[in-house]
């Protein structure tokens, strides 16, 4: 792998909102389970290993730095130097997380700080294409990537589509379709949402709920799912009913908060974000959210503060 490399001068610069997850990184060790997905002859060759711990050898290790960044609060919070331009930048399940204007300023600021022809990769459910108007769009492995490009492409529909219309168009894609001959279930909604296949997944909820109305999970994938595709109402709509059928639906409150900021309403969404605080309440900081993959308690603690402080900053 180094010899594949020679001779480039290599930076990566991670950031976390959590400072002990940033502790824990730059120490460079990790359970086997974490390399669950890594090639044995790439973890053989990139660690030592002692038991079920793998550590990262230091010729790696010696190329990262680690900085606290609060992306959701900080302007231009960047963890590299000014000036410099990025190759490829990893923003995976963040955004999710954000108020709408939060997504917008910070897809703007990613896109200004890569390199010409730099690559921006972030979660299946934050990937739809309106919100990525200023990248060339790749599909790759089932993937939605971001290319940044001197002159943008011509994306997969303009402006003026009637976003509704991609809700009720006639039929599944193809790959919705093959989903949906098995029984319809929040895991199975959850990968089409990852998929970015937001009609698809329009549609499998739809099914889900007709067997399952009471299942508070699914009614806030379908709140997450009209959200991307912009029809905010019915995404509010789906986060209260989730809420309706279970009080301590975290991540539920969390973008209820979100939603209310975007309609101006600062008390109720620091009501919202209140209820978050109180929900995790005695949760174990490193315990995985309800319907979150990939963000723990003590992340959405930290992002909760975070929106609380700005929305009590409102003047009513």
């Amino acid at each position: 792998m180094t010899s594949q490399i020679a001779g480039w001068k290599v930076s990566i610069y991670a950031s976390d909102l959590n400072r002990s997850f940033l502790a824990q990184a730059a120490a460079g060790k990790y359970r086997a389970w974490a390399l669950r997905a890594t090639p044995e002859k790439i973890k053989r060759e990139c660690f030592s290993n002692q038991d079920l711990v793998w550590t990262l050898h230091p010729r790696y290790r010696e190329w990262v730095s680690f900085h606290h960044v609060n992306l959701a609060r900080e302007q231009n919070a960047m963890p590299w130097p000014a000036g410099t331009h990025i190759d490829l930048i990893l923003c995976r399940n963040v955004m999710i997380y954000f108020a709408p204007e939060g997504t917008r300023r910070l897809i703007g600021q990613l896109h200004e700080f890569l390199e010409e022809g730099g690559w921006l990769v972030v979660g299946g459910a934050e990937s739809n294409i309106e919100k990525f108007r200023a990248f060339r769009t790749v599909k790759a492995g089932g993937a939605r990537l971001f290319q940044k490009v001197a002159t943008p492409s011509r994306l997969e529909f303009t402006p003026d589509c009637p976003r509704v219309a991609r809700v009720t168009a006639p039929g599944p894609p193809a790959e919705a379709a093959t989903i949906l001959r098995a029984q319809a279930d929040a895991e199975g909604l959850r990968k089409l949402a990852d998929r970015g296949d937001w009609q698809g997944a329009a549609q499998y909820g739809k099914r889900l709920l007709e067997r399952d109305r009471l299942n508070p999970t699914a009614h806030f994938y379908q709140a997450l799912i009209f959200e991307n595709l912009g029809i905010l109402s019915e995404a509010a709509r789906f986060l209260r009913q989730a809420i309706y059928l279970d009080r301590n639906f975290a991540l539920a409150h969390y973008h209820m908060g979100l939603a209310l900021e975007g309609d101006r309403h600062a008390r109720a969404a620091s009501r919202s974000f209140e209820n978050v605080l109180r929900v995790l309440g005695d949760v174990p900081s490193d315990a995985a959210v309800r319907a979150g993959p990939g963000i723990t308690v003590a992340a959405l603690r930290e992002l909760s503060r975070t929106r609380l402080e700005n929305s009590q900053s409102v003047k009513p």
